[in-house]
Protein backbone atom coordinates (compact mmCIF):
# COMPACT_ATOMS: atom_id res chain seq x y z
CA UNK A 1 0.00 0.00 0.00
CA UNK A 2 2.46 2.04 0.75
CA UNK A 3 4.85 1.78 -2.42
CA UNK A 4 1.63 2.34 -4.43
CA UNK A 5 1.28 6.01 -2.82
CA UNK A 6 4.90 6.77 -2.97
CA UNK A 7 4.57 5.75 -7.23
CA UNK A 8 1.31 8.08 -7.22
CA UNK A 9 3.55 10.71 -5.57
CA UNK A 10 6.28 10.45 -7.84
CA UNK A 11 3.83 10.55 -11.07
CA UNK A 12 2.47 13.74 -9.87
CA UNK A 13 5.37 15.37 -9.22
CA UNK A 14 6.22 14.32 -12.87
CA UNK A 15 3.13 15.28 -14.32
CA UNK A 16 4.11 18.83 -12.76
CA UNK A 17 7.29 19.12 -14.11
CA UNK A 18 6.23 18.11 -17.64
CA UNK A 19 3.20 21.06 -17.48
CA UNK A 20 5.86 23.98 -16.17
CA UNK A 21 7.96 22.66 -18.68
CA UNK A 22 5.27 22.71 -21.08
CA UNK A 23 4.81 26.62 -20.25
CA UNK A 24 8.11 27.61 -21.37
CA UNK A 25 7.58 31.18 -23.93
CA UNK A 26 9.48 28.74 -26.22
CA UNK A 27 6.16 26.85 -26.49
CA UNK A 28 4.10 29.96 -25.94
CA UNK A 29 2.57 29.83 -29.75
CA UNK A 30 2.42 27.96 -32.63
CA UNK A 31 5.02 28.61 -35.57
CA UNK A 32 2.80 29.61 -38.92
CA UNK A 33 4.47 27.09 -40.97
CA UNK A 34 2.46 24.40 -38.46
CA UNK A 35 -0.15 25.33 -41.04
CA UNK A 36 1.63 24.91 -44.49
CA UNK A 37 1.75 21.03 -44.98
CA UNK A 38 -0.15 18.12 -42.91
CA UNK A 39 2.35 15.15 -42.19
CA UNK A 40 1.56 11.59 -43.54
CA UNK A 41 4.47 9.35 -42.31
CA UNK A 42 7.90 9.19 -40.57
CA UNK A 43 10.57 6.41 -41.47
CA UNK A 44 13.48 6.98 -38.94
CA UNK A 45 16.11 4.72 -40.11
CA UNK A 46 19.10 5.44 -37.45
CA UNK A 47 22.34 3.30 -36.34
CA UNK A 48 22.58 3.38 -32.00
CA UNK A 49 24.26 1.12 -29.43
CA UNK A 50 23.50 0.74 -26.05
CA UNK A 51 27.19 2.65 -24.86
CA UNK A 52 26.39 5.80 -25.85
CA UNK A 53 23.64 8.46 -27.10
CA UNK A 54 25.41 8.90 -30.61
CA UNK A 55 23.12 8.14 -33.43
CA UNK A 56 23.09 8.48 -36.97
CA UNK A 57 20.96 8.12 -40.26
CA UNK A 58 18.21 9.63 -42.40
CA UNK A 59 14.48 10.71 -41.63
CA UNK A 60 12.25 10.07 -44.50
CA UNK A 61 8.83 12.18 -43.99
CA UNK A 62 6.10 12.29 -46.68
CA UNK A 63 3.52 15.22 -45.94
CA UNK A 64 0.65 16.88 -48.22
CA UNK A 65 1.32 20.64 -48.96
CA UNK A 66 -1.60 22.34 -47.90
CA UNK A 67 -1.01 26.00 -49.50
CA UNK A 68 0.16 26.69 -53.02
CA UNK A 69 3.78 29.20 -53.69
CA UNK A 70 5.59 28.25 -50.87
CA UNK A 71 9.29 28.16 -51.74
CA UNK A 72 10.38 26.42 -48.25
CA UNK A 73 9.85 23.60 -45.99
CA UNK A 74 10.34 23.71 -42.39
CA UNK A 75 10.97 21.62 -40.03
CA UNK A 76 11.43 21.78 -36.12
CA UNK A 77 15.22 20.49 -35.22
CA UNK A 78 17.59 21.36 -32.81
CA UNK A 79 20.48 23.68 -33.97
CA UNK A 80 22.66 20.89 -31.79
CA UNK A 81 22.09 18.13 -34.75
CA UNK A 82 24.45 18.10 -37.40
CA UNK A 83 22.81 17.68 -40.71
CA UNK A 84 24.61 16.11 -43.69
CA UNK A 85 22.60 16.65 -46.46
CA UNK A 86 18.43 16.95 -47.73
CA UNK A 87 16.75 15.60 -50.77
CA UNK A 88 13.37 16.53 -52.02
CA UNK A 89 11.68 13.70 -54.07
CA UNK A 90 14.76 12.28 -54.10
CA UNK A 91 16.87 15.34 -55.17
CA UNK A 92 19.56 17.53 -53.31
CA UNK A 93 18.03 20.63 -51.71
CA UNK A 94 19.91 23.42 -50.09
CA UNK A 95 18.93 23.50 -46.06
CA UNK A 96 19.29 25.82 -43.31
CA UNK A 97 19.57 25.05 -39.57
CA UNK A 98 19.35 27.94 -37.35
CA UNK A 99 16.93 28.26 -34.15
CA UNK A 100 15.75 24.68 -33.92
CA UNK A 101 14.37 25.12 -36.91
CA UNK A 102 15.59 23.35 -40.64
CA UNK A 103 14.02 24.65 -43.60
CA UNK A 104 14.71 23.12 -46.88
CA UNK A 105 14.48 25.29 -50.37
CA UNK A 106 11.46 23.38 -52.80
CA UNK A 107 10.19 23.71 -55.72
CA UNK A 108 6.96 25.95 -55.65
CA UNK A 109 4.60 23.93 -53.82
CA UNK A 110 0.58 23.74 -55.27
CA UNK A 111 -2.06 22.53 -52.50
CA UNK A 112 -2.13 18.66 -52.60
CA UNK A 113 1.12 17.79 -53.51
CA UNK A 114 2.96 14.82 -51.87
CA UNK A 115 6.32 15.86 -50.81
CA UNK A 116 8.90 13.37 -49.67
CA UNK A 117 11.88 15.21 -47.51
CA UNK A 118 14.96 13.18 -46.56
CA UNK A 119 17.52 14.22 -44.06
CA UNK A 120 20.95 12.75 -43.37
CA UNK A 121 22.09 13.78 -40.16
CA UNK A 122 23.86 12.71 -36.52
CA UNK A 123 22.81 13.49 -33.20
CA UNK A 124 24.15 12.60 -29.70
CA UNK A 125 23.22 13.03 -25.72
CA UNK A 126 21.94 16.96 -25.15
CA UNK A 127 21.98 17.45 -21.29
CA UNK A 128 20.93 21.05 -21.41
CA UNK A 129 17.43 20.06 -21.08
CA UNK A 130 17.68 18.53 -17.27
CA UNK A 131 15.63 15.78 -16.95
CA UNK A 132 14.08 16.09 -20.46
CA UNK A 133 17.20 14.63 -22.61
CA UNK A 134 16.12 13.30 -26.14
CA UNK A 135 18.91 10.35 -25.62
CA UNK A 136 20.14 9.03 -22.79
CA UNK A 137 22.52 6.18 -22.34
CA UNK A 138 23.40 5.00 -18.78
CA UNK A 139 23.49 1.86 -16.18
CA UNK A 140 19.67 0.62 -15.58
CA UNK A 141 20.35 -0.04 -11.77
CA UNK A 142 17.79 -2.57 -11.90
CA UNK A 143 19.37 -5.31 -14.01
CA UNK A 144 22.86 -3.91 -14.14
CA UNK A 145 23.13 -3.77 -17.88
CA UNK A 146 23.83 -0.75 -20.56
CA UNK A 147 20.79 1.06 -21.89
CA UNK A 148 20.28 3.78 -25.04
CA UNK A 149 16.87 5.32 -24.50
CA UNK A 150 15.03 7.68 -26.23
CA UNK A 151 12.71 10.59 -24.50
CA UNK A 152 10.64 12.52 -26.76
CA UNK A 153 7.80 13.97 -24.64
CA UNK A 154 6.56 16.84 -24.28
CA UNK A 155 8.55 18.70 -27.18
CA UNK A 156 12.27 16.54 -27.15
CA UNK A 157 11.77 14.94 -30.30
CA UNK A 158 13.21 17.51 -32.06
CA UNK A 159 16.63 16.69 -30.32
CA UNK A 160 16.95 13.57 -32.05
CA UNK A 161 15.45 13.56 -35.30
CA UNK A 162 13.44 15.95 -37.72
CA UNK A 163 9.44 16.52 -37.20
CA UNK A 164 6.58 18.74 -36.85
CA UNK A 165 6.28 19.30 -33.11
CA UNK A 166 2.63 19.78 -33.74
CA UNK A 167 0.17 17.25 -31.74
CA UNK A 168 -3.05 17.47 -33.89
CA UNK A 169 -1.06 16.63 -36.84
CA UNK A 170 -0.26 12.95 -35.97
CA UNK A 171 1.34 10.87 -38.99
CA UNK A 172 -0.79 8.27 -40.28
CA UNK A 173 1.58 5.41 -40.01
CA UNK A 174 5.41 5.30 -38.99
CA UNK A 175 8.47 3.03 -39.52
CA UNK A 176 11.35 2.99 -37.05
CA UNK A 177 14.46 0.90 -38.35
CA UNK A 178 17.28 0.74 -36.10
CA UNK A 179 20.55 -1.05 -36.45
CA UNK A 180 22.97 -2.47 -33.55
CA UNK A 181 25.59 -4.46 -32.61
CA UNK A 182 23.82 -8.30 -33.62
CA UNK A 183 24.54 -8.87 -29.71
CA UNK A 184 21.68 -6.21 -29.06
CA UNK A 185 18.11 -5.92 -30.03
CA UNK A 186 15.95 -2.50 -30.29
CA UNK A 187 12.56 -1.95 -29.13
CA UNK A 188 10.27 0.51 -30.87
CA UNK A 189 6.53 1.63 -31.08
CA UNK A 190 4.58 -0.83 -33.41
CA UNK A 191 5.23 -4.31 -35.09
CA UNK A 192 8.45 -5.92 -35.38
CA UNK A 193 8.43 -6.76 -38.95
CA UNK A 194 11.88 -7.85 -39.77
CA UNK A 195 14.88 -8.10 -38.26
CA UNK A 196 17.10 -7.73 -41.13
CA UNK A 197 21.08 -8.85 -41.17
CA UNK A 198 23.57 -5.78 -42.25
CA UNK A 199 27.18 -5.42 -42.94
CA UNK A 200 29.62 -5.07 -40.09
CA UNK A 201 28.28 -7.80 -37.89
CA UNK A 202 24.86 -5.94 -37.10
CA UNK A 203 21.39 -6.33 -37.39
CA UNK A 204 18.17 -3.98 -38.27
CA UNK A 205 15.37 -4.09 -36.42
CA UNK A 206 12.31 -3.23 -38.40
CA UNK A 207 9.37 -1.89 -36.36
CA UNK A 208 6.34 -0.39 -38.25
CA UNK A 209 3.00 0.94 -36.83
CA UNK A 210 0.08 1.56 -39.13
CA UNK A 211 -2.16 3.82 -36.80
CA UNK A 212 -1.97 7.51 -36.48
CA UNK A 213 1.15 8.19 -34.22
CA UNK A 214 1.94 11.43 -32.49
CA UNK A 215 5.57 13.09 -33.14
CA UNK A 216 6.26 12.40 -29.31
CA UNK A 217 5.49 8.60 -29.04
CA UNK A 218 7.78 7.62 -31.66
CA UNK A 219 11.08 6.20 -29.86
CA UNK A 220 13.59 3.43 -29.40
CA UNK A 221 15.02 1.50 -26.90
CA UNK A 222 18.84 -0.67 -27.11
CA UNK A 223 20.33 -2.82 -24.75
CA UNK A 224 20.90 -6.97 -24.41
Amino acid sequence: MRLNKIVKIIATLLCVVIYAHAQKPEYASLPAWYNDYDVKFYKIDVEADNKNANIKGRVDIIAEMQKSGLESFILDLSSKVSVDSVRVNGKRALFQLANDELSIRTPATRKGDMYTISVFYQAGQDKDNGFFTAVSSEKDFRWDIDVTWTLSEPYNAKRWFPCKQYLPDKADSAYIFVTVPKHLKAGAPGVLSAVTPMPGNKSRYEWKTRYPVAYYLLSFTVSD
